[in-house]
């Protein structure tokens, strides 16, 4: 069974529109799970205020 990470959204984004909701988010914990992602194979989903539960990889723009 693979496993999976749900977090949370931060309040610090990049100010980039078109980028997956994975690399958006620049507070902690997405650092640590960006560097944990390049060790070992796990699925990312996001809880955001705007988009509700989606998936790490899925293209967002940013909000506040």
């Amino acid at each position: 069974m693979k496993k999976c990470i749900i977090a949370m959204c931060t309040n610090r984004k990049l100010n980039i529109d078109n980028i997956p909701a994975l690399y958006l988010y620049q507070a902690q914990p997405w650092g640590s799970i960006r560097r944990y992602l390049t060790k070992y194979e796990f699925d990312v989903y996001v809880i955001s205020a705007k988009y509700g539960l989606i998936e790490g990889n899925r293209v967002i723009g940013t909000y506040d």
